[in-house]
């Protein structure tokens, strides 16, 4: 189970607020849009990648507004992740698979 999993296991009822700022979040999971009851969401000084800028950042609208295209983003996007993203599980997967095959070698 990731941490988006765990987090929202102890957020039931889910919340109205959510803030996520500063936690080095680089992709915000589809599930946030399915949180029906969630009114404000703080994801500031986050290096995010996906969604993309044009959804993510915040450029003056209300807080409605805003949250309901990013909500509406997630759920018509669901399982897409960033290019950014799908590189570094290849490169985990490829370490992994070098290690079981050479062994640990301290080079990595």
């Amino acid at each position: 189970m990731n941490i988006w999993g765990i987090l929202l296991t102890f957020l039931k009822p889910l919340p109205q607020v959510l803030s996520i700022s500063k936690n080095r979040i680089e992709t915000i999971p589809a599930y946030v849009g399915e949180m029906s009851q969630l009114q404000f969401l703080k994801i500031e000084q986050n290096p995010i990648t996906f969604p993309p800028p044009e959804i993510v950042e915040f450029s003056g609208q209300d807080m409605d507004g805003w949250l309901n295209n990013l909500k509406s983003f997630l759920s018509s996007n669901r399982g897409m992740m960033s290019t950014e993203l799908l590189v570094k599980l290849y490169e985990i997967e490829l370490t992994f698979v070098s290690i079981l095959l050479f062994g640990y070698n301290s080079e990595f």
